[in-house]
This record gives structure tokens, C-alpha cells and sequence, in this order.
């Protein structure tokens, strides 16, 4: 295999998954037994309580089920907090997503920690509260208080029966079904992290798509079956996904049934995944990305009432506009307010993925979703198209604005200074025909605290106008009527 290829993708391995897998105490050497039956997920991690058979050490392990996207392995110790693995981003993160679902009541305090340099002060802060909680008790403390929290938020997957199982099917477009394959794990909904990796995928092919032929490795697309129509054209064949629960946050679940289905289907063939990632190219043709050719074709929600068409992002968490999404909303309703009276032919869109808190303004369209609806194929087809016709677009900075930044002529990001150094992560950037630099289409409102609640709907409605003006001036330019 070619030297570059080799660098950015690995074999899977059938058996380094939740049967195969041996891990060995990181104190000792000895054997770690694995309970999987306290197997959970909890912020894309997939993780399981084991004891050394040897020094009985209790350790919390990120388990390494099969194909998740650049898993590396991590053990925690139960007893100090240390973290044993790989240096890497999810080593310094491990802590601060596993204990942001335990909720201490009490003031608890711990003496000495190993801790790993790596950790922020506020990650430690986080550490010393909850510790004691886990020296305290066994798993069943803290897993199933996770669990208690995920199964409440697991009810809003309406479309989803809880007694139907997860079913693979997979789809030859090209070539044959015994043929290496790069397989693509896009299954990861949070936000715009399917939209992400899809990117992702082709900047993948853009690099590579050559090598991959010349070495006769086909491309695999592994994704919800609801969300096909992403898949691009260039794949040669698409593992979809039927029944995997799934509610839009990262609490997703993972299925063991399915991770054992998948083990079938790759003995059967050599698979191989990426395991880092590539530089970014210049940009993905947003036509293209999107099938908008389909989704115009399909799209059923009318918009030729509204002129111009402006979207919001409703984001129901703690980063919100305002400290509290009830605070956002109100936000979001003088914002409206300010614009109907500049634009009073103006269409208002409110979209997110959750709908917990009612709207009460006659000038605002929900356009939330809540969960997976039976027609989420037809729900997203007209998002994506009422994205593609929105003038401007606000939101807080963050994945979920990823297919709005790729979609929208312009956008006024909304985001912390303490964020700065993220600014273009979450931005899809486009090339196409008709192209205008993205220096044109975003602009960011950056405020002094976590909260946003020193920047106001005023300033907002003044940066969506000047963006709307000078979008049109370069426009207009470009196509040599300016």
C-alpha cells in the first residue's frame, strides 16, 4: 500500500471489539475484568466498570467498540482519578465528559490527585466535587444515575419502538461485495456531527480518491438510513442503519447488538477505517454536498411569500443567548421585532432539535424538531432547503451551525471571546460557480462572558444589515452588475 494511504488509514481488527477485547491494569499488569453488563454510553464514549484480577484497582474503561471514530484507548482509576491511555484529545477530555452528568449535593473534598497536566483548572474543580461521590459507592452511584438521565431524554426518540432492534443492511453501488473497503463511520448525530464528518469524507477523497483506487479499496459510507440522501456520489457502498435510537444529543446511544452485527459483515472482508484527519481543502461544492438538485425537487415548504428569509438557532443548553434558552427566546422576539420593522415582508425560522420551550411570537415559524419523526427524511429536506434560500442566519458558534454556515448567503455568529481561537472550526467552507468569498458571508459577534448577555438584539440587527448590503455588493460585482 502506498506510503501516504497508510498514514491515514488502519485495518479493522474483528477482534478488538466488546468480545475480544483483554485490557491489562495499567498499575500491575494484570488482567482487568470487564463487566459488560454495566456497559453505557455517555458523550460519544462507550464505557464499562472493570477490577484487576491482581490488585483489585477499580478502573472505568472507554471500551473500544468497533469502528467509532479515532477511539484511543483510556482507563481511569476510580480511586484517583488518574487517567492511564495514549496522549490525545479525548485523554485530556475524559473526566470532563464523564463527570458532567453527576450532579454532587454535597461539599465534597479529596486530599491528593494524580491528575494529568493537560487538565484545565475548571476540569479539576469539576474532579475534586465529584470524586468522592465515586470513592463512595460502586458503579451503580454514578452509572445509573447516567442512565436515569439518558433513558428520560431517550422517551423524545418518538419514532423509535424500544422494542425494535437495530438492522444493517448494506447496499453495493460499485464493484464487488468481497472488495477492500475504507469504511466511513458517519452514525454520530449530535448536533452537525454527521454533517461534519461527511465533510469530512470528502476531503478524504479529495486526497486520496486516486490512491484508493489504485490500490482497488472501494469507499463505504456507514449512516442512519433516514439521512441516505447525504451520501455522496462518489461511495461506492452504504451500510445504513434502521432503529438505532438515537435524540439528537450527545447522550446518543450505541447498540451491542449492532457492534456485533458489524463484526459479522468485516470478517467477511478487509475494512479499513481513518485514523486521523486530513487537511482541509479549499472547500466542498455546496450543490453537491447538500444534493440540492434532489432537495429541490422534493422539498414541499413554500417561502416565495417571504423576502428576505432569516433564520435562528435555537439551542435549548447552557450555551444559549442570554445564560438561559427562556432568556434566548426572549432575545430572539425583540431581534424579530427590530426586523419586521426594517423588513416587514421578512420570514422568521426558528430551527433546533429541541422543543422543550414553547414559542410565543406571531412573526416567528417553529421549525424545531423534537426527537426522530416518522417523515424526518421529508423534515430534513425541507430544512435543508429552507436553509439554501435563507438570507441571513443567527446562531450561537458551535457544530450544530455547521450545514447553515453551507447553506446560508450570510451569518452573524454569535460567540464568546474565550471561544476566539475556534472561530472557523464549525464553518462549512464553499466553493461554486457562483461563489462569494466567505470573508463576505460571516460575521461574528464575539461578547466578553460564556453567556452573551452583553451583546444585544440591536447589535445584531445592525450587523444582519450590513451583511445583507455587502453580500449583494459582491454579488454583484461578481457577476459584473456592480
Amino acid at each position: 500500500m502506498d506510503t501516504r494511504l497508510q498514514e491515514y488509514i488502519r485495518q479493522v481488527k474483528p477482534e478488538i471489539d466488546m468480545d475480544g477485547w483483554a485490557p491489562q491494569c495499567p498499575k500491575c499488569s494484570g488482567s482487568i475484568n470487564v463487566d459488560l453488563t454495566s456497559y453505557f454510553v455517555f458523550a460519544q464514549k462507550h464505557w464499562c466498570y472493570g477490577t484487576c484480577d491482581y490488585c483489585k484497582t477499580r478502573f472505568l474503561l472507554d471500551v473500544p467498540t468497533l469502528l467509532y471514530n479515532f477511539w484511543l484507548p483510556q482507563i481511569l482509576d476510580i480511586c484517583t482519578g488518574k487517567i492511564y491511555g495514549k496522549p490525545g484529545f479525548w485523554q485530556s477530555n475524559t473526566l470532563d465528559i464523564y463527570f458532567s452528568a453527576v450532579e454532587p449535593k454535597a461539599d465534597l473534598r479529596i486530599e491528593k490527585l494524580e491528575y494529568q497536566s493537560r487538565v484545565s483548572e475548571g476540569l479539576l474543580d469539576k474532579l475534586k466535587e465529584n470524586i468522592d461521590l465515586l470513592k463512595r459507592g460502586d458503579r451503580r452511584l454514578v452509572s445509573n444515575k447516567i442512565k436515569k438521565v439518558l433513558a428520560s431524554k431517550f422517551q423524545k426518540a418518538k419514532a423509535v419502538s424500544p422494542t425494535a432492534k437495530p438492522r444493517l443492511e448494506i447496499k453495493i453501488k460499485n464493484g464487488r461485495e468481497s472488495q477492500p473497503i475504507l469504511l466511513f463511520n458517519a452514525l454520530d448525530e449530535f448536533y452537525g456531527h454527521s454533517a461534519r464528518f461527511i465533510q469530512f469524507i470528502y476531503n478524504v477523497y479529495d486526497e486520496f480518491g486516486d490512491l484508493l483506487r489504485k490500490e482497488g479499496i472501494a469507499t463505504a459510507m456507514l449512516v442512519r438510513d433516514y439521512l441516505q440522501f447525504y451520501v455522496p456520489d462518489f461511495i461506492d457502498q452504504i451500510w445504513t442503519v434502521a432503529h438505532l435510537p438515537a435524540t439528537f444529543r450527545r447522550d446518543t446511544f450505541r447498540d451491542v447488538e449492532l457492534n456485533r452485527k458489524l463484526n459479522e459483515e468485516i470478517r467477511k472482508r478487509t475494512v479499513f477505517i481513518p485514523k486521523k484527519q486530513t487537511n482541509i481543502t479549499a472547500g466542498v461544492d455546496a450543490r453537491d454536498y447538500f444534493h440540492l438538485d434532489l432537495v429541490e425537487r422534493e422539498a414541499k415548504l413554500s417561502l416565495e411569500q417571504y423576502s428576505p428569509i432569516f433564520v435562528f438557532y435555537n439551542r435549548e443548553d447552557y450555551r444559549c443567548w442570554g445564560g438561559h434558552p427562556q432568556q434566548e427566546l426572549k432575545n430572539y422576539y425583540r431581534l424579530t421585532n427590530l426586523l419586521k420593522k426594517t423588513y416587514p415582508s421578512a420570514g422568521i425560522y426558528m430551527v433546533g432539535m429541541s422543543r422543550d420551550y414553547p414559542i410565543n411570537h406571531p412573526h416567528i415559524i417553529d421549525f424545531r424538531t423534537n426527537g426522530i419523526p416518522e417523515n424526518y427524511r421529508s423534515q430534513q429536506i425541507d430544512y435543508i432547503y429552507l436553509l439554501s434560500k435563507t438570507d441571513c442566519a443567527v446562531g450561537i458558534h458551535g457544530s450544530h451551525m455547521l450545514d447553515i454556515t453551507g447553506l446560508a448567503k450570510t451569518l452573524v455568529m454569535l460567540q464568546p471571546l474565550t471561544r476566539y481561537k475556534n472561530y472557523s472550526d464549525d464553518m462549512f467552507m464553499i466553493k461554486s460557480g457562483n461563489f462569494v468569498p466567505d470573508y463576505c458571508r460571516f460575521y461574528p459577534v464575539f461578547g466578553k462572558n460564556e453567556t452573551l448577555t452583553d451583546v444585544t438584539p440591536e447589535q445584531v440587527r445592525d450587523l444582519i444589515s450590513a451583511a445583507l448590503w455587502n453580500y449583494q455588493k459582491k454579488f454583484l460585482q461578481l457577476m459584473g452588475d456592480y
